[in-house]
């Protein structure tokens, strides 16, 4: 598995004060948001010579003295492994992406993950090993802190 950083610049645009976000890029890894016999979400992560893997994940400052205090919000974009396609998407042309945001908390019945059908996803070739991701989104089925992702990956 190769792990690719990405530049940072514009992370604080974005990420809300009382946390920190990350960005990973994973060669050769797609996932597949499947539900258990609850009907509980969870994602399945598996090897793919086709797509990569966006990760975006914010992480809320745990509240001193305080169990179960840990929060996070992840999104992930599936990229295609030989083309990364570039341009606008909204709404039922995100499905290329396979867009799922998730939510892991103590917050009974308002975590899991979900598939992200509204949004708008712009993807912006800047160098040869460089690009831009900006993405605007909303679930209805949970609540959420990040709404807006804004990042330059560059792949080494």
């Amino acid at each position: 598995m190769t792990t690719t950083e990405s530049l940072l610049s514009n992370k604080t645009s974005y990420c809300p004060e009382d946390g920190t976000c990350s960005v990973e890029f994973i060669e050769n890894k797609s996932y597949t948001l499947n539900y258990d016999e609850f009907n509980k979400s969870y994602l399945d992560v598996e090897n793919s010579s086709s797509f990569s893997t966006f990760i975006f994940n914010y992480t809320k400052n745990p509240i001193a003295n305080t169990e179960d205090s840990s929060y996070n919000e992840y999104v992930y974009l599936k990229l295609d492994s030989k083309t990364i396609q570039t341009g606008t998407f909204k709404d039922e042309q995100l499905y290329d992406f396979s867009p799922i945001y998730g939510r892991l908390c103590f917050c009974r019945g308002s975590n899991g993950y979900v598939k992200i059908n509204n949004g708008s996803l712009q993807i912006s070739k800047l160098t040869d090993k460089t690009y831009k991701v900006l993405f605007s989104f909303s679930v209805s089925e949970l609540p959420q802190t990040i709404n807006t992702i804004e990042e330059i990956i560059n792949f080494k």
